[in-house]
């Protein structure tokens, strides 16, 4: 009898321990399960956070290349028009210089010629008068000769 409740007490025992250690493999094996995908969500997550990092760190370097590359492009392209309209209104104001300066001097010489017409008709008539022996006509004529000359200068 003792022997037959000791194998029955052990049998009880084995198939209690069985059956938790199934238990007991089944929740380990959950729980690893849980903790690997966990791990692999986990580094999923990383990995997508780096690649992400990583893009924006190279879309910001090739904009700042891009934009530096642009700004140096404007500045070139600003200088040379810049020296072109320079160099173009130097030739325009020296063509309009030049030009004025010859229609100053076309009108500057017309007028002294025509002065000098008026001046020399005003001392004829001054020499006239004197001829005819008005002192007063050639003094009168002389002065409008000097006036004319004067206003010319």
């Amino acid at each position: 009898v003792w022997q037959r409740k000791a194998a029955e007490d052990l049998a009880a025992s084995k198939t209690e321990w069985e059956r938790n250690a199934a238990g007991d493999l089944a929740a380990s094996e959950e729980e690893w399960r849980q903790k690997a995908a966990d791990a692999v969500a986990a580094s999923r997550k990383a990995w997508e956070q780096k690649s992400a990092d990583a893009a924006k760190h190279a879309w910001e370097q090739k904009a700042a290349e891009d934009l530096a590359a642009a700004s140096e492009a404007w500045q070139h392209t600003a200088t040379q028009e810049v020296a072109a309209a320079q160099e173009e209104w130097a030739r325009t104001a020296a063509e309009g210089l030049a030009a004025s300066e010859e229609a100053w001097l076309q009108k500057t010489t017309e007028d002294l010629a025509a002065a000098e017409h008026e001046w020399r008709h005003k001392v004829a008539a001054a020499v006239a008068a004197a001829e005819e022996g008005s002192q007063q006509k050639m003094a009168q004529g002389l002065a409008a000769a000097e006036k004319v000359w004067q206003e010319a200068e």
